[in-house]
């Protein structure tokens, strides 16, 4: 994908509505343990929050974490702090608050979101709403921008969505003798797979294996093939846009918004209005996804797809054809929004477990 400019792809980074109205739809969820052991050996020695967690099933999310609302947000005394970076309402970044700091960067270990919208139109469904020599949506406007932000750190719930980690960057800049902080990224992860024993302070199965949970959620949308290498995508990729499911999705601050995405691919016909991001779901060919993390050596190692996620994008897609788009349903266990002043949203990615296309 392009760098977003005014004549290239719009990726979507704000939300037009508060928490509290966005979030009327709950996600569907399932929280699921690597064992089946562990609930009838344990009911005596873990406590109530833990079993809770590992039993699970219900399409709702779990109550062991608290909804952040705006409402339920504690006051903090800032007073004799200092301010690096505010972005309205309170909504504010501290020097005294920063996890660490090196000569160019401060970095914190929260973020303020908005909820998206779940406003949804694609030039499939109006192909006489989107105008791509001009990179814009002519249907009815209704996302009016960034809505009322809530501040989020690892913990929490937002939305229906159990916020796995928070983090903001902030760039300092020398200019005419004075520092001055700018924002230059967030990410937001969702879900993913974490230790009981984070919840419980020791909860093992029969054999001494710590227990781990999977939180997993269902989204619907446009899931995108590429047949061919083109500029920042390779073929074999796939791409993810949700579809109004999308609503009350956690959504980066940025100072400036985008509404409409214009893809340069399939004959740069294929535009969607929504105000949520773009994801990555993988590369069929390489079995990857394209997410990656560092190992304990300090190298670059690409996570492997999910065996079942990969054989069903290869039964949609296959790897010989055209580009395509199908609308499909995408289950997945972990989720990671990220923005930054460099890439925009573009690097946002699933870890997807189940696909099934909507006939």
């Amino acid at each position: 994908m392009k760098k977003t400019t005014k004549n290239t792809i719009a990726i979507l980074a704000a939300a037009a509505l508060l928490c509290a109205g966005g979030c009327a739809n709950n996600p569907v969820q399932e929280t699921t343990a690597d064992t089946q052991a562990y609930a009838a050996e344990s009911s005596e020695t873990t406590t109530d929050t833990a079993e809770t967690e590992q039993t699970s099933s219900d399409t709702q999310p779990s109550e062991t974490v608290s909804e952040v609302t705006s409402e339920t947000a504690p006051e903090e005394d800032n007073s004799g702090k200092t301010l690096l970076y505010s972005a309205g309402n309170g909504n504010d970044f501290y020097l005294e608050d920063a996890v660490s700091s090196d000569e160019y960067t401060v970095t914190f270990d929260y973020a303020y979101v908005s909820a998206a919208s779940g406003v949804y139109d694609d030039s499939f469904i109006s192909p006489g709403a989107f105008d791509a020599s001009n990179y814009s949506y002519n249907g009815e406007m209704s996302i009016d921008g960034a809505g009322a932000l809530t501040k989020i750190k690892a913990g929490d719930e937002f939305c229906g969505y159990k916020i796995r980690s928070a983090l903001t960057k902030l760039m300092l800049n020398e200019y005419d003798g004075e520092t001055q902080a700018y924002l230059f990224s967030q990410e937001i992860v969702v879900g993913g797979e974490y230790a009981l024993s984070i919840l419980s302070g020791g909860a093992r199965d029969s054999v001494g294996k710590e227990i781990v949970i999977s939180d997993k959620y269902t989204l619907s949308g446009l899931l995108l093939h590429y047949c061919g290498d083109e500029y920042g995508v390779s073929a074999g990729d796939i791409r993810f846009v949700p579809d109004a499911s999308a609503k009350g999705l956690s959504l980066p601050y940025v100072p400036y918004s985008f509404y409409t995405s214009i893809f340069d691919n399939f004959g740069g016909t294929l535009g969607v209005y929504t105000d949520s991001p773009f994801f990555s779901l993988g590369n069929i060919i390489s079995g990857e996804l394209t997410g990656s993390s560092l190992d304990e050596s300090g190298n670059w190692v690409m996570d492997k797809m999910d065996e079942n996620a990969l054989n069903e994008l290869y039964s949609i897609f296959g790897t010989d054809k055209e580009n395509r788009a199908v609308r499909a349903n995408v289950t997945f266990s972990e989720m990671q929004i990220l923005w930054s002043d460099q890439f925009e949203m573009n690097r946002s990615m699933m870890k997807p477990t189940d696909i099934s296309v909507i006939e």
